[in-house]
């Protein structure tokens, strides 16, 4: 199986960006708490969880994350002002996975979203990620 929900460390590094360098983003690196809530139609639930991480990178290029997730590579990787949109295509063994989503931060404060599609064994799934984030301090 994929490692899907390694893609939800888009969250946890884009989180933080302030300003936007070619197709990568410049990190405030900090202590940062974010809220994500998941919906997963398979499941019919929703859920919300917060976690706290601290932030050492100061740099971050979502198509490096290709590197880990052997399977998959970027096909949208569009930076504006402070709002990066991303989407991933992954493909393995007769799995599809498309990944789609938007990260927008204001200072120490942010906001985005991700929705995963998959077919995976004859069965299809789409799973939805909200996040907020704010820096709440230094590591």
């Amino acid at each position: 199986m994929f490692k899907i929900f390694s893609l939800s460390l888009i969250a946890f590094t884009a989180l933080s960006f302030s300003s936007a360098q070619a197709s990568e983003l410049s990190i405030n690196p900090g202590l940062w708490k974010t809220t994500t809530t998941t919906s997963n139609s398979l499941l019919d639930q929703t859920q919300t969880s917060t976690t706290e991480e601290c932030v050492t990178e100061t740099s971050f290029n979502p198509e490096e994350m290709t590197e880990e997730l052997g399977e998959c590579e970027v096909i949208r990787n569009d930076i504006s002002g402070n709002t990066l949109t991303f989407g991933m295509a992954c493909s393995a063994e007769g799995n599809e996975v498309t990944v789609n989503g938007e990260y927008t931060a204001e200072d120490d404060t942010g906001h985005g979203t991700m929705d995963m599609n998959m077919s995976m064994q004859g069965m299809q799934m789409e799973i939805n990620m909200r996040w907020t984030s704010e820096r709440i301090g230094d590591c």
